[in-house]
């Protein structure tokens, strides 16, 4: 997966340029097609508590875009929030794709809500059989 890392008028300190690499690497462990990805900070201030540092995380692969933005006092911090964001959007796009190619079997489904159904109106509203003593 080809990795870029940089900032928008914010110097990217070593350290936090080393772990987004890591952790947009280990990113193919959820979904193996990504084929490129992108972290962006800037120091533009973002949302109702104005943090004074925001990063952005863009994921490419498969014909599909998952973005997902953070936000924090310090680069680290945005970094952590918006991998956190990105790896809950890379899981449910993958669940999803899965859920797709394994077709639902509802008319078993149906089936036994039907026979539940029937039970309940068999027994009646005590839980006990209908008629005599």
């Amino acid at each position: 997966m080809e990795i870029a890392v940089h900032g928008r008028r914010v110097e990217v300190r070593e350290d936090v340029h080393d772990l987004a690499e890591r952790k947009l690497a280990s990113m193919g462990r959820y979904f193996g097609g990504l084929e490129r990805g992108e972290v962006r900070f800037s120091d533009h201030r973002v949302g109702h508590l104005r943090h004074p540092c925001s990063c952005e995380v863009v994921l490419e692969g498969h014909g599909m875009v998952i973005r997902a933005h953070g936000t924090g006092s310090h680069q680290l911090e945005a970094l952590e929030e918006a991998m956190e964001r990105a790896t809950d959007k890379v899981r449910r796009k993958k669940e999803k794709l899965v859920e797709r190619s394994r077709p639902r079997h509802r008319a078993n489904g149906d089936r036994q809500t039907a026979l539940a159904l029937q039970r309940a109106v068999e027994t009646g509203p005590g839980g006990g059989e209908r008629g005599g003593l």
